[in-house]
């Protein structure tokens, strides 16, 4: 079943169709002659990170032990997932977002590009390691970032490899740490000045959600078959609904101090219904669901509405339908709101589809959607 997370926000306790979906994803930078060089215009705000950013790919350069300043980089990133840093109250020291489209990218396929055993073996770099590539209250841009660094560093795999396996490795300490989370909420707090920049950075998270919804497939691919029980469709969706589940509470308790769009989130909710439509996850998280609305009030429901409503057109029958079948009457009129019916792809699956279109065995489904309509009309 579904974990819940509890009220200070920690967890008690068909498969992709496409097997190539990010064949079209754009790739890191090719590393110039000098990654070094990369650096030079960058002007952030954090001389030292910047400098330990630059001894890095020095030592990289130079093949010596890269332990020492690697670790002066990872000190400097952001550290845990606070409540302070969701709502805004622990400003950054840095400008993450100048460093990340600047520097953090590059930083991470050049360390991928140069990557050794012996860092493993030898030097015991491995949490260091993994503290590059899994930043607990990273950005959204940090995330797409590690996660294209890693999906390129993967492909250049031949057949196994320690460093295949170092990979999978950050992959599954992504899914169990809060970078997830942190990137959701990182996303749904953005302002943009202009609906141009807008565009770009939903077109940046759609291909960063890609990547997140795909990766089963594509670690399988690589393993040829030796899947990890974490990348399994059950507990991979299971994984990635708790980080939907956490940012929604999170989100609903900052809801009234901060502007927020929860169009990131729908993006990856409507993408994981989708694509694993079939997944028992799914019932189980709208069974959470069901019981979080009575029991956190309306702020919390509101924060689910809105999110609902701007589900993806390809998601909104399975989401109308795991409603309707999973949640008790009281829950299905709450999270259900009257706005869906102004929207046209909710309105006709609401109205026609379901009612008219489609046989359904569960009437517990009939019975709520007539219960939400006499509530509306």
């Amino acid at each position: 079943a579904f974990t819940p997370v509890v009220a200070n926000g920690k967890t008690p306790g068909s498969q992709v169709s496409n097997a190539d979906l990010l064949l079209g994803l754009s790739s890191p930078s090719t590393p110039t002659i000098n990654p070094l060089d990369d650096f030079a215009p960058i002007q952030v705000g954090a001389d030292r990170l910047m400098e330990a950013s630059k001894n890095l790919l020095q030592a990289l350069n130079d093949d010596v032990n890269p332990r020492p300043m690697m670790e002066q980089v990872t000190v400097f990133l952001p550290g845990p997932l606070t409540s302070q840093r969701i709502d805004g109250t622990d400003s950054p020291l840095y400008d993450w977002d100048k460093f990340t489209n600047g520097c953090y990218g590059k930083l991470l396929s050049e360390v991928l590009r140069r990557f050794k055993t012996e860092w493993l073996n030898k030097f015991g770099l491995s949490d260091c390691l993994k503290q590059l590539f899994i930043v607990e209250s990273g950005s959204d841009i940090m995330l797409h970032e590690s996660l294209i660094s890693l999906c390129d560093g993967m492909k250049a795999c031949q057949g196994p490899s320690v460093k295949l396996d170092f990979i999978v490795v950050v992959y599954k300490g992504i899914l169990s740490s809060d970078f997830l989370t942190s990137a959701v909420i990182s996303a749904c707090k953005r302002d943009f000045q202009s609906d141009v920049i807008a565009e770009s950075f939903m077109t940046r998270w759609e291909e960063c959600v890609q990547l997140i919804v795909s990766l089963p497939n594509r670690v399988a691919n690589k393993l040829k078959g030796k899947m990890d029980r974490c990348f399994t469709p059950e507990m991979y969706t299971k994984s990635v609904l708790i980080h939907v589940g956490k940012c929604l509470v999170y989100l609903s308790m900052i809801k009234e101090s901060v502007q927020l769009n929860l169009k990131p989130l729908s993006v990856l909710l409507s993408r994981v219904i989708t694509n694993y439509k079939l997944n028992s996850s799914l019932s189980s998280f709208f069974e959470v669901m069901d019981l979080w609305c009575v029991q956190r009030g309306q702020i919390f429901c509101q924060t689910v509405n809105e999110m609902l409503v701007m589900m993806e057109t390809t998601s909104v029958e399975m989401t109308a339908l795991l409603i309707l079948k999973t949640c008790s009457e009281k829950s299905a009129i709450l999270l259900l709101n009257p706005e869906f019916l102004e929207i046209s792809s909710w309105k006709y699956v609401l109205c026609q589809k379901i009612p008219l279109l489609t046989f359904h065995e569960n009437s517990k489904i009939l019975t709520n959607l007539i219960a939400f309509l006499g509530r509306v009309t």
